[in-house]
């Protein structure tokens, strides 16, 4: 009977022997990681915004959603957040509506239509981490990702 010769190359024949003196590595102990994910509410629904069909109407309703968002006190319930956030001791978060809030006055929408406001009226991030900071929760660098801009004409002047 005829008998099969094999050639290993040197250096996967030292691996080879290496590997034979090996013991298996045991896997480390599990670790649990708590995800929890919380949606902050920017303050007003885009929707009647969205369902005008007047263009004439845009400004005064956008105005108006403009000033919920404002009433709504973003700064305040992120202190309730906050409050949650640390009873619930999560390793990670994952937050929606995390808005960042432009304005420019005067606008110039109908004229340039790249989003160029750099006033900050407010910035849901800062002020939440802010809040968890007041709390004594600390954290790494937080990520944003961003999603959509969107521009509107508004006829909102009050802060």
């Amino acid at each position: 009977m005829p008998r099969l010769k094999v050639t290993l190359p040197p250096s996967l024949l030292a691996l080879l022997l290496v590997l034979a003196g090996c013991r298996t590595i045991e896997r480390p102990p599990e670790i649990p990681v708590t995800v929890m994910t919380y949606n902050v509410y920017v303050g007003s629904s885009a929707e009647p915004a969205l369902e005008t069909t007047n263009l004439f109407q845009i400004p005064m309703v956008v105005g108006e959603l403009y000033g919920n968002v404002i009433a709504s006190d973003f700064p305040a319930r992120a202190a309730a957040i906050a409050a949650i956030v640390k009873e619930s001791h999560p390793h990670v978060i994952g937050l929606q509506e995390i808005e960042l809030i432009r304005r420019q006055d005067p606008g110039d929408f109908l004229t340039n239509r790249e989003p160029n406001a750099e006033e900050i009226d407010l910035d849901y991030l800062e002020i939440l981490m802010n809040a968890l900071q007041a709390e004594g929760w600390t954290t790494s660098s937080p990520r944003r990702s961003r999603t959509w801009t969107s521009r509107c004409r508004c006829s909102a002047t009050a802060r």
